[in-house]
């Protein structure tokens, strides 16, 4: 309801360590889902943390450009993984993708009311 109402923050919060707050990047659409690839075992990291938005858009950051304070929003590489682009969608279909992960070089997701689970590869 909030997302309908155009009442849900639209702001992604970056925090370091002791939950403190390195800077907010404002989204085009509320934050549905954050996945973060920079995990601790150096064999499977990689610098890379995707964002699912309201309006289905998958986006991927540099975790490594993220924790730089120096690095100013605008400067970030932001790179857009997936998007709807059939125009000729309802936006009633808006919002439809419900979770997604990340696994080797590929971006899987399920959209809401569907029995497949979509693919997109992003090798980094």
């Amino acid at each position: 309801e909030l997302v309908e109402d155009s009442k849900a923050s639209t702001v992604l919060e970056v925090v370091g360590k002791g939950h403190v707050k390195l800077r907010e990047i404002e989204m085009n659409s509320p934050v549905k889902q954050v996945y973060n690839c920079f995990v601790k075992s150096k064999d499977v990291r990689k610098d890379a943390l995707y964002v699912l938005t309201c309006d289905d858009k998958i986006t991927r950051f540099k975790v490594s450009e993220l924790l730089d304070e120096s690095i100013s929003d605008e400067s970030l590489t932001k790179e857009l993984i997936y998007e709807n682009k059939d125009e000729n969608a309802d936006t009633e279909d808006i919002g439809d993708i419900e979770t997604f992960t990340v696994r080797l070089g590929m971006v899987c997701f399920v959209m809401r009311d569907a029995d497949d689970c979509f693919v997109v590869m992003d090798k980094i």
